[in-house]
Parts: C-alpha cells; sequence; structure tokens
C-alpha cells in the first residue's frame, strides 16, 4: 500500500511535497553475518524531522547501488527517528549504499556490529523496549530477544527466542505428623554486618568460533562450579549450544562446527 501511496504521489505532485524538499535521512545502523560467511547482512533504518508522513516511491529518489535498486526499502516515512527498518545483503568485501532524496548511506564491514553483548534484564516488562541478545525471565522460563520489540510477549516467532525452560512441578510427598510446639528461645543478639553484595551476571564473552570437533573449553575465572551458564549462537538459533561441564575457571561446550558462538556467566 505504502508504494501505491507513493506511486500516486509521483503522479500528482501538486499534492504531495517535492522528494528533493522532504526532510528524510537514511540511517545505516549495523553490520552483522549474513546467510553464509562469504556475505554480510546490513540494517537501514531512517530520520525524518518533516512533521508529517513523507511519501518517497521507488526511482531517482529512493533506490539502492549496486543494482538490484529495489531492495525491500520503505516508501512511506513516518516521523521521528527509526532504527533497524529492513536489512539488506551483500558480499563481505563490498558496499551497499541507500540513496534517499539525494542523502547516501553506505554500508560495509565497517560499520558497528548488531551482535550486542548478552544482557541480563530480569522480568519481561510490556512498557519496555528490548534490543537483540536482552534476556528476560517470562513465566519460570528466560528468552532472548532477537531484534528490536516493545510489547512483543515472549513466545518462540521473530523476536523471541527459548533459552531456558521452566522445569515441570514434582510429585508433592506425603504430609509428615506435627511436631510438638517447643518453648520460646530468648532473643539472639544482632548479627555483624554481611559483606557487599555482587551482580548475579557477569558480563557476556568475547565471540567464539566452534571448532571443527564441534567442542569447546574455555578458561573463564568467572566461573565457579555452582554457576548458571547460557550459550547461544551469534544470529540466533532454535536450539542453544549445549554446556557440557562447568568447573571451577572452566567450561566446556559442544556446538556446531564453524558457528559463532558466546556465553553468559550467572552467580
Amino acid at each position: 500500500m505504502s508504494r501505491l501511496i507513493g506511486a500516486v504521489c509521483a503522479i500528482a505532485l501538486a499534492a504531495c511535497p517535492r522528494v528533493a524538499q522532504a526532510q528524510v535521512i537514511p540511517l545505516a545502523d549495523c553490520v552483522t553475518q549474513g546467510s553464509d560467511p562469504s556475505r554480510l547482512q546490513a540494517w537501514f533504518g531512517y530520520r525524518n524531522s518533516d512533521p508529517t508522513v513523507v511519501f518517497i516511491p521507488l526511482g531517482p529518489d529512493n533506490f539502492f547501488v549496486p543494482p538490484p535498486a529495489d531492495r525491500g526499502q520503505p516508501t512511506s516515512f513516518e516521523t521521528g527517528e527509526f532504527h533497524r527498518v529492513f536489512s539488506v545483503e551483500f558480499p563481505s568485501a563490498g558496499l551497499v549504499t541507500w540513496t534517499l532524496a539525494s542523502v547516501q548511506a553506505p554500508a560495509d564491514r565497517t560499520l558497528p556490529s548488531c551482535d550486542g553483548p548478552l544482557t541480563w534484564l530480569g522480568e519481561w516488562d510490556a512498557t519496555l523496549t528490548y534490543e537483540t541478545n536482552q534476556i528476560v525471565s517470562y513465566l519460570g522460563s528466560s528468552w532472548i530477544a532477537l531484534r528490536r520489540n516493545s510489547g512483543q510477549l515472549p513466545q518462540a516467532g521473530a523476536d523471541w527466542n527459548l533459552l531456558a525452560q521452566k522445569g515441570d512441578v514434582g510429585v508433592q510427598g506425603e504430609r509428615g505428623e506435627r511436631g510438638a510446639e517447643g518453648p520460646q528461645g530468648i532473643q539472639g543478639l544482632p548479627g555483624a554486618d554481611g559483606a557487599p553484595g555482587f551482580s548475579p551476571a557477569f558480563p557476556a564473552s568475547t565471540i567464539f568460533t566452534v571448532p571443527a570437533t564441534g567442542r569447546l573449553t574455555i578458561a573463564d575465572p568467572n566461573v565457579r562450579a555452582d554457576s548458571v551458564v547460557i550459550a547461544v549462537y551469534v544470529g540466533g538459533s532454535l536450539l542453544p549450544p549445549a554446556v557440557t561441564h562447568i568447573g571451577d575457571g572452566q567450561i566446556g561446550i559442544l556446538a556446531l562446527p564453524g558457528k559463532r558462538i558466546r556465553y553468559v556467566v550467572f552467580k
């Protein structure tokens, strides 16, 4: 529909603002790995400082180079600034440029990475906007954001991926006999102040590439035998890597050879 409206605007110039005068700026946000190791995926957004919706049809004021000129970019631009609106794949050694109303937004491997660090944010909040690789808890399970989203309920799909499933409730045991009530003891002295608390999670790891054996042994001083370690594939996957061993200062991970992974340590 937005492309049809844009075409109408191109014909009825008296009813629509001149494209060259529209205050719409294309934005090249970030890059991440594409569908294979030889390709990258660039994410684009835009900023519209005009107080009204601006229509820029595909053509000399809205195109990509190198061809094809139409790579799924929008033709209708809402007021405000929007990031990661659409993505484009291109050769990892190349360059792709979106031109919008004579303003260019080039993208190559020098752009910031879209793969942010794993971040634990606690209980999911419908009023917050979540970014890629942020982790929340919802109904007892842990979920990781696959892309920027707001108000999207954590469930399997384009926005969220399940990290840790809530376990089933065990069978209730038999109730024992009530014991006799003992006498009230005297009140004890106040205890000493406890040691300062610590963060429940350590920062996410750097990215590791899984060797041909599919097994990784990583030394990490933040890891203890009773730590909880969550590993994920960079770029997302339905099935996360398996953490096979957790010991003091060391973890073992089983994953797909050639894939890139990172992990976060809790406790």
